[in-house]
């Protein structure tokens, strides 16, 4: 009897060793992968955006500190398309940057 509780003990230690040991390499996996992160106009800025703009917000992005941490992406969101016709197509705003 004494036996039996000790191997079920002893597995339910090398179980938890186990996961333990996935976690902390997939920690160190995710530090040496990050996701891709950066910063997006259109929630800020929606179409009214200009070089000016932007241009502050890559310069912000490194002095805040993000830049170290992996931030590296800035996406320009001019709001190409304007809304769909009724037949489901995308509508293009005439005085998009892409125009």
């Amino acid at each position: 009897m004494t036996r039996s509780i000790y191997l079920k003990i002893t597995n339910s230690l090398k179980l938890i060793c186990f996961a333990f040991c996935l976690f902390i390499n997939s920690l160190e996996l995710a530090a040496q992968n990050p996701p891709l992160m950066g910063w997006a106009s259109w929630n800020q800025y929606g179409v009214a955006i200009n070089d000016s703009i932007i241009k502050a917000q890559a310069d912000a992005m490194v002095s805040s500190g993000l830049a170290k941490v992996g931030f590296q992406y800035i996406n320009i969101d001019d709001g190409l398309f304007n809304g769909r016709y009724a037949n489901g197509a995308l509508t293009m705003r005439k005085n998009s940057l892409m125009v």
